[in-house]
């Protein structure tokens, strides 16, 4: 279970160089926001 949890606390760290205003968005992402979503997983 210790693996899991620490796994479970960098899972998203790709995220931290997103902007805000596309991680906070309330509505849909247009497209090229959408694509930049799509590279956090590889950050």
């Amino acid at each position: 279970m210790g693996t899991l949890g620490t796994a479970a606390l960098f899972h998203d760290v790709g995220k931290i160089g997103i902007p805000d205003s596309i991680l906070t968005k309330a509505g849909p992402l247009e497209p090229g926001e959408a694509a930049i979503m799509r590279e956090h997983v590889t950050r």
